[in-house]
């Protein structure tokens, strides 16, 4: 009888694209490492276009930055262009936004997305109702409930987002792996990233709904050995980090794998950037790209505590596979490079229609806690 054939891995399933993009991340990773140190009030994105990358930016660019694109262009062409507002202004619209759904829940707003190239809000009313009186119109209530805004913005029907919840890992912890919340009835998540405290310790960060500080986790089949104990939460940004003697790598191919690969480095998420997530129920899933630049939801977590989660990113699974499911929470975001991965972020959410994904993004949760927060490299 023939052997089956080896399960695909992240390789086969990225397909080349981590390669091809390697130009554009590095010119891309050039201009947005200067944004980071100079927080200039003019910037909305950096994003990947078709063979060139695209610096949006509203107003005329300061000196820092113009040096920054010079450098990029030697490696690929950048344009700048454009932008109605800045990611700061929007960002601060969309957080109004959020504290007048979360106020009012019962209006359907339920998320707010930010398009990469900055003309306004994308405000997401949920029309399955969750509490609007039938008679009333879910548009209706949700336009009824949000402040006057200094930017534009639209009402659209969104899909509604929940959470998104390998098998018998064990110490040290590799990424992508099974967990499970034993002081909650061991409702299944997925390990992330192995990361460094400055106190010397190491953590799992995951996505903080799955949990609370204080929480125990135990590894994901025989809930025999234990994984560690929850230390820190942002609620807001559904990051959380469990005290873990973690290594520095993630699994790759399906759900019962037992691949897996370094992580190498870091980066930001820029739009239009195809990536990979692992999953411990999905396995790994290759083809999501970003559309929004940022975005929130709000759901409950699993104490039943009504949560919004923002500064997210979503993404689409391009050839319309489900691009996760409950359980995948808090796996590792990711693209290739060589051998080992470059992490992005952490899953935090799927959509109803399925090949939509939200996940937090691996900078974003770099300045949630008191930590050095860099993977741990082995």
């Amino acid at each position: 009888m023939a052997a089956e054939p080896a399960p695909p891995t992240s390789e086969q399933l990225d397909k080349g694209v981590s390669a091809a993009q390697e130009p554009l991340r590095k010119a891309a990773h050039i201009i947005r490492q200067v944004v980071e140190d100079t927080k200039p009030a003019g910037y909305m994105s950096v994003a990947f276009g078709e063979g060139e990358v695209e610096l949006y930016w509203k107003g005329a660019l300061p000196a820092p930055i113009e040096a920054a694109v010079a450098e990029a262009r030697k490696i690929v062409p950048v344009k700048v262009v454009p932008a109605r507002y800045s990611y700061k202004e929007l960002d601060a619209a969309s957080e109004q936004v959020r504290k007048a759904a979360y106020a009012n829940r019962s209006a359907g707003v339920r998320s707010v997305r930010i398009p990469y190239d900055g003309s306004g809000l994308r405000v997401g009313v949920d029309q399955t109702g969750l509490g609007v009186a039938r008679a009333t119109s879910a548009f209706t209530a949700a336009a009824s409930i949000l402040p006057k805004l200094p930017v534009a913005h639209t009402l659209e029907q969104a899909d509604h987002i929940t959470r998104t919840g390998r098998l018998n890992d064990h110490e040290q912890w590799l990424g992508g792996g099974r967990i499970r919340n034993y002081s909650r009835n061991f409702i299944g998540c997925t390990g992330g990233f192995g990361v460094q405290g400055y106190d010397g310790y190491k953590y799992i960060l995951t996505a903080g709904h799955c949990g609370k500080p204080g929480d125990w986790f135990v590894d994901g089949v025989q809930n025999n050995d234990w994984v560690g104990q929850v230390k820190y939460e942002n609620t807001g940004h559904d990051t959380m980090l469990i005290a873990s003697n973690a290594q520095g790598s993630i699994w790759d191919g399906p759900a019962d794998s037992y691949y897996h690969k370094p992580v190498v480095a870091w980066d930001w998420v820029y739009p239009n950037e195809l990536f990979c997530s692992s999953g411990s129920y999905t396995g790994v899933r290759c083809g999501l790209k970003q559309h929004d630049f940022t975005a929130w939801y709000c759901d409950f977590d699993i104490y039943n505590n009504f949560e919004c989660y923002d500064d997210l990113i979503e993404a689409h699974q391009v050839d319309g596979l489900r691009a996760t499911q409950p359980g995948d929470s808090g796996g590792p975001v990711f693209t290739l490079s060589g051998s080992g991965v470059v992490a992005k972020g952490i899953i935090s959410g799927h959509g109803v229609s399925q090949n939509i994904m939200y996940f937090q993004d691996f900078a974003t949760a770099r300045n949630d806690f008191p930590i050095r927060f860099d993977p741990l490299y082995y």
